[in-house]
């Protein structure tokens, strides 16, 4: 980092780092344009949420990133640092949450597929994709739920058994886990050097310079 602060004067720098402040960038050179941006996983299928905490960097120059960013998904920016925190423990994490639970699904399919692992991963993606495009098409949840479950019948019967057993409440906790994980790691940065840094070459009008330190945490 510090030899893009020696080889290029006041830069325009996004870090793409779980847990390292704008604090510790920025005490480095005060005239630098700075932002914090967290991508998730899917964003290299062009489905990605990318979460933006703006330190310094310009209206237009910010502008310009949103454009860049909005390429492989949507983008979502934060007011408040601490917003991603939250923001990654279940936006960054998102995806592997719900590859857990389709392993319940994984399962049960395999049964009645005789093993075929193809069918079983289009019927899954098949899935997901018809969830999506119907929380699209209605925002309210419940009414989706009511939609599907029809009285005494077996997604009713599902859905009591879940509640009975609180997996709603689960589910957050786990949530919460993940977040707190997410600020604790914040404060061990802290004392650890500036892990990894992207110069954004759309805005310098040069080369995109990736520079990396030392492995990025693990989300």
């Amino acid at each position: 980092y510090k030899e893009i602060l020696d080889q290029h004067k006041n830069p325009k720098v996004i870090s793409l780092v779980a847990g390292i402040r704008s604090k510790k960038y920025i005490n480095f050179d005060k005239k630098i344009e700075f932002l914090r941006a967290m991508p998730n996983t899917s964003s290299k299928h062009g489905l990605g949420i990318t979460a933006v905490f703006n330190s310094s960097f310009t209206k237009n120059n910010l502008k310009k990133v949103i454009i860049f960013l909005n390429k492989v998904g949507i983008v979502i920016t934060v007011d408040k640092e601490s917003k991603i925190d939250t923001f990654t423990g279940i936006i960054g994490s998102g995806p592997a949450y719900f590859f857990h639970l389709l392993k319940s699904y994984e399962r049960k399919l395999l049964t009645i597929s005789n093993g075929d692992k193809k069918m079983v991963n289009e019927v899954m993606s098949n899935l997901m994709k018809g969830v999506g495009m119907s929380i699209e098409k209605n925002t309210n949840l419940d009414n989706l739920i009511t939609a599907v479950a029809s009285k005494k019948g077996t997604t009713e019967a599902g859905l009591k058994y879940f509640k009975s057993n609180k997996l709603g409440n689960i589910f957050e906790k786990g949530l919460n886990t993940a977040i707190n994980r997410s600020k604790e790691i914040s404060l061990i940065s802290k004392s650890r050097d500036i892990v990894f840094i992207l110069t954004i070459g759309l805005i310098i009008q040069e080369p995109l310079y990736w520079e990396l330190f030392q492995e990025p945490p693990t989300l």
